[in-house]
């Protein structure tokens, strides 16, 4: 084995799905290049999230390009594999308005940022996901953005809180029902 290939398997040593997929990748396609020549902080961090079963995905260099765990996969639904290695502007056209900003900001200020309950319509499963909210003068359901929302205290919740609180119906734009 040469020692680019000892480099690139020790990056992708994690077992799962991602990992394997990213072995087979043809990373030399994408902005980020081969593995071998990406830094090393981009090597441990990749190499952490792998490794655990909590959701993390990593947007890397000025294109933000997506890097994610198997945990982290099933959050961008039908985007899931197609979105590895793409840029974020790519993944998430809809909401890129939005948080195209604040990934600027990142990088401009090298600041992390942690944003609360924001409201981001995502197309990950073939339409625009909503989650009604109750209106508190008339306690009627109305039509809202989705919230995506990671609840470090509780992370059995995130997948309820990506689709909806359980109990709640959730709506697509055009108003109809999803299933619960």
């Amino acid at each position: 084995m040469t020692r680019s290939e000892d480099t690139t398997a020790a990056i992708f040593a994690a077992r799962g799905q991602m990992a394997a997929a990213m072995r087979a990748f043809d990373w030399s396609s994408t902005l980020i290049g081969r593995p071998q020549t990406w830094p090393q902080s981009l090597r441990s961090a990749l190499s952490i999230s792998l490794n655990t079963r909590y959701p993390i995905c990593i947007y890397w260099g000025p294109e933000h390009v997506l890097l994610y765990n198997d945990a982290w996969s099933s959050i961008l639904g039908e985007k899931h594999p197609w979105a590895l290695g793409r840029t974020a502007r790519e993944v998430w056209p809809e909401i890129w308005h939005l948080i195209g900003a604040r990934f600027a900001n990142v990088i401009g200020e090298g600041e992390a940022i942690c944003s609360e309950d924001d409201l981001l319509p995502m197309r990950r499963r073939g339409y625009t996901e909503f989650q009604p909210q109750l209106d508190g003068e008339r306690g009627t359901a109305r039509s809202s953005a989705f919230p995506y929302r990671v609840r470090l205290d509780c992370p059995a919740r995130i997948a309820s809180s990506a689709v909806g609180c359980r109990g709640t119906a959730g709506f697509r734009a055009n108003g109809s029902a999803l299933a619960p």
